[in-house]
């Protein structure tokens, strides 16, 4: 943020009115709410570093509460002046803030983090069942500013007697006319829909915003965003990093049921869901989304399917990011410093660089099955690494736990793993004479949550295979190009040459090591072969190819894209 911009915004805060107050916490009153309630319409509540055990309610006054980060400019500000939710008088006070009662744009909410809430009951205006909602920021019937916050480690999953569930982690926002929601960081809530944010019959603004590693959707979706309303309530969602939140139900990324959508320049990427719409979920003609990258795509002018290139500075661009100068050329939606929109939270022209450090996350299989080999012969096995964090994962090293006297041979560490992405380790197999091998893989990482070594068990198998004295081929002979076109939808082609007749297995795996399909099993001749595979109904995903022929094998990892 520049100098100028932070002046203009300081001026506009704490000057909105000619009689407007300024009330400092703790050095005019001890808690926030005692400035709340104290305070008058405009005025501003300005609160120093520290951590606050306290659930606010802004009782229907137009004010604006603000740390000093309004003044600084410093990230380091919002994650030393923390609203702590998590010790509220009675449960049912459980939000952290709470902006319920008419307060229009002019009452702004800014520049804290906001952690512990629990949410609140609400009557739903529309269907009038009750809901726990808003672990971390409850807005209702009102139309408040929210920008500039830390938004972590709030749930609303809460459901005693009369409720029929609860949702909005992160923020719930509900019965609406102008919200806006910007340039926050919403991470880590988890809800039984809406782990992130909950939209609820409003009309809304979400820009600049990073959603990301929020959980739940049990009940009706949602990891990320989840919203709901009727056609006329338009939800504006522009410029946001949406990745790494994760759905029972559909809607890992973005859950959207009867509103109408109208975005860009979004990047939507590495969520999950364990009943598939991984990434969007409820899409269709009322979901406009352009200039934005959506793992697995989707429909719209501009939009990309490209891995975004994510930096370890919370989700920022790398240089040479194809979301990078990749945004809606209007310019209008320009960066600030005037080049093109670059995708996600940090492009356009609102947006501040607001960011901080996350760990990564290891997620490796449990057991892997290498695939049956002859006696003698020689695998490649891919072990599929994800990294479900916000920086990247270092594979330090990784060894077997008997050494490589059974033949088994990690082939690449150490090894990095960029955000939000999944790569893979390689070992190698020289199937012994005569046995089985049963083994476990220590993996050594920087993940300080994990068991560190991850272990992931291994059984190579063997099978009664061609005599590899006769079919034996010199490293290098064997040779598969990469398939092309990748990534693909839904067909693609494989070639590869073999140096002598020899029979052929050609055969595509996914993630977890699964058989998807065999494409070739059988005798072929010496020379250069093309293969093609239709991925039909196949689910958006890595797929690995790997073909053996005689007593080699070679892999190479395919990106299906829907």
């Amino acid at each position: 943020m520049t100098t100028r911009t932070l002046l203009l915004l300081a001026s506009m805060i704490l000057h909105g009115s000619a009689n407007a107050v300024t009330r400092n916490v703790p050095a005019q009153y001890a808690t926030i709410r005692e400035a709340i309630v104290a305070a008058d319409p405009h005025d501003t509540v300005l609160v120093a570093q520290g951590t606050y055990a306290e659930n606010l309610n802004f009782y229907g006054k137009n004010i604006v509460v603000a740390s000093h980060y309004v003044l600084d400019g410093n990230p380091l500000t919002v994650r030393q002046t923390t609203i702590d939710g998590s010790q509220p008088v009675d449960p049912d006070s459980g939000s952290v803030v709470a902006i319920i009662s008419g307060e229009d744009g002019t009452a702004e909410l800014a520049g804290f983090t906001i952690t512990g809430g629990t949410g609140m009951p609400l009557e739903d205006d529309d269907n009038h069942s009750f809901y726990v909602e808003g672990g971390g920021i409850i807005i209702e019937n009102s139309t408040p500013y929210v920008h500039h916050n830390l938004i972590v480690g709030n749930a609303a999953s809460r459901r005693p007697a009369g409720i029929t569930s609860a949702g909005g982690g992160g923020i719930r926002c509900g019965f609406s006319d102008g919200t806006r929601i910007l340039n926050n960081v919403v991470i880590g809530n988890s809800g039984r829909y809406g782990g992130g944010i909950v939209i609820n019959y409003a009309i809304a603004e979400v820009s600049n915003n990073i959603i990301a590693l929020n959980s739940g959707g049990q009940d009706y979706g949602g990891g990320g965003l989840w919203t709901n309303g009727a056609q006329s309530d338009t939800l504006f969602v522009w410029n946001n990093t949406i990745v790494g939140n994760s759905s029972a139900l559909p809607g890992g990324g973005i859950r959207r049921f009867s509103q109408r959508i109208i975005g860009g320049n979004n990047i939507v990427w590495g969520n999950r869901s364990a009943q598939g719409g991984a990434q969007i979920h409820g899409g269709g003609a009322s979901l406009l989304l352009t200039y934005s990258g959506v793992q697995g795509g989707y429909a719209g002018t501009g939009n990309i399917t490209d891995y975004p290139g994510f930096a370890d500075s919370l989700l920022a661009l790398l240089d040479g990011s194809p979301c990078v100068d990749s945004g809606d050329p209007n310019p209008i939606f320009n960066d600030a410093n005037g080049t093109r929109n670059d995708m996600g939270a940090y492009g356009g022209p609102r947006a501040t660089g607001f960011s901080f450090d996350s760990p990564p996350t290891v997620s490796a299989p449990a057991s892997r099955l290498a695939s049956s080999a002859g006696p003698g012969s020689v695998d490649t096995i891919g072990v599929a690494i994800s990294n479900f964090g916000l920086t990247t994962l270092l594979i330090e090293n990784a060894s077997f736990v008997t050494g490589e006297s059974n033949g088994l041979r990690v082939v690449n560490t150490p090894m990095q793993v960029r955000p939000v992405a999944v790569d893979s380790l390689y070992v190698r197999w020289a199937a012994p004479g005569s046995t089985d091998v049963f083994d476990t893989l220590l993996i050594f990482h920087n993940d300080p949550a994990a068991m560190n070594p991850a272990r992931i068990a291994f059984h190579g198998q063997l099978s009664a295979a061609a005599d590899p004295r006769r079919e034996s081929a010199v490293a290098g002979d064997l040779w598969m190009s990469q398939n092309f076109p990748n990534p693909f939808n839904p067909e693609t082609e494989l070639r590869f040459t073999l140096p002598y007749d020899t029979h052929v297995v050609l055969q595509v795996f996914d993630l977890a090591g699964r058989l998807t399909t065999t494409l070739v099993a059988g005798r072929y001749a010496a020379g250069s072969h093309t293969i093609k595979w239709d991925a039909g109904d196949t689910p958006t995903g890595m797929y690995f190819a790997r073909l053996t022929a005689g007593n080699q094998t070679v892999m190479l990892k395919m990106l299906l894209l829907r």
